[in-house]
């Protein structure tokens, strides 16, 4: 377990995690990330969402750090130049969308700057437009869209069906694509080297942080392979057993302000560290 007082940078997981279930930024959680930035340490964010979905999270943080979009397929800084993203090959996405059709589910594709659906009384899609703040593009044809595609996402009302079609593309599309649950009805398939773990390491090397003292923050499998590289994980509250497992240290709930949480004991760590000559440790 890394010590607290070398943290120097926090990066979250946004929907489960810094956003309440209803999928909104609480008084507490902005006032706790303005007293760690003051305090001189970084903020970032890396997210399912694309950068369109979080702008207003990173104005309304005043995010400075590069930031991770679409798990981890594009790493982008807040006025939205481009660090780097990766892009899914058609013919690959083709067959995917095949598979994903036979499980009676929705494909969704994702563009740096686009969100599109098949139909816009689709399952989950007015869910996701209020959460994005963003309407989707309706497409016909794959060929109706131009840019390159960062993500696809697989989604159906019937949880059963995403759950068959995620272990059917774990063995289908293996080394060829990277296959996550952002959440339980959205089925997430990026590049093979697009996952958390990988951005957390590019934004870390972007804001001159060693890994060791970088804390991460996440309730999704997706936010996993960044647990396993960071110097401090911590999952929240309502992540599954299973997610909880993988991180250092768990944190209150998302209904519970469990970031704004999180940021006070490591504020508090960083005291102690000073009172006490720089050793304090990770505490709960």
């Amino acid at each position: 377990m890394g010590e607290a007082h070398r943290i120097r940078m926090l990066i979250s997981d946004v929907d489960g995690t810094l956003l309440d279930p209803e999928c909104e930024l609480s008084r507490e959680s902005i006032r706790a990330i303005a007293r760690y930035r003051q305090a001189g340490l970084k903020f970032s964010l890396s997210s399912a969402r694309p950068p369109f979905g979080m702008r207003w999270l990173i104005r309304e943080l005043e995010i400075q750090s590069v930031c991770s979009g679409l798990n981890g397929a594009v790493l982008f800084r807040p006025g939205g130049r481009i660090v780097a993203e990766c892009s899914l090959d058609h013919q690959t996405i083709e067959a995917m969308v095949e598979k994903m059709t036979g499980h009676g589910l929705d494909a969704w594709f994702y563009t740096r700057s686009q969100w599109f659906v098949p139909r816009i009384d689709g399952p989950h899609v007015q869910h996701n437009a209020d959460s994005l703040r963003t309407e989707p593009q309706l497409y016909a044809h794959l060929r109706d869209i131009a840019a390159p595609i960062l993500k696809v996402v697989g989604t159906g009302a019937d949880l059963q069906s995403v759950e068959a079609c995620e272990s059917e593309f774990a063995q289908a599309f293996a080394g060829r694509v990277s296959v996550v649950r952002s959440q339980p009805h959205y089925l997430d398939l990026t590049h093979p080297s697009a996952d958390k773990g990988t951005a957390a390491i590019v934004i870390a090397t972007a804001e001159g942080m060693e890994m060791e003292e970088v804390a991460v923050v996440g309730d999704s499998p997706a936010d996993v392979p960044m647990f396993r590289i960071a110097g401090l994980s911590v999952a929240m509250g309502q992540a599954s057993e299973g997610v909880r497992r993988t991180a250092d240290e768990v944190t209150g709930t998302s209904r519970e302000n469990g970031v704004a949480l999180l940021i006070d004991r490591l504020l508090n760590a960083k005291s102690a560290a000073a009172g006490s000559g720089g050793r304090a440790t990770w505490s709960c």
